[in-house]
């Protein structure tokens, strides 16, 4: 039975560039900002130029798409599209263990 989920698990990471759906909206964001395609949930966002006025600009996108109001300061030293995206999930289902 674990090999069925692993198999359905690995399909569902293969269609979906192995993304999940807050991880590729959070992409679509900082691909607009950035004005660059082709962004990888493991991408750090300062690596690719974010500036300081660019990373608000994605963050009040961010709190337009999901009425959630981070600062950035929840990322450590992790600025990457899916640590991103883990704080908004996290913050949307009103976890206060933050990843």
């Amino acid at each position: 039975m674990t090999e069925l989920a692993d198999a359905a698990t690995r399909s569902v990471a293969e269609t979906t560039g192995g993304m999940t759906p807050t991880e590729r909206e959070i992409a679509r964001i900082s691909e607009e900002v950035l004005e660059r395609q082709g962004l990888a949930a493991q991408d750090d966002l300062f690596d690719l130029g974010v500036t300081s006025l660019s990373f608000i600009r994605i963050l009040v996108k961010i709190h337009e798409r999901y009425d959630v109001a981070l600062t950035g300061a929840e990322l450590g030293d992790e600025a990457t599209i899916r640590h991103l995206a883990a704080q908004v999930d996290a913050a949307r289902d009103g976890s206060t263990d933050r990843a």
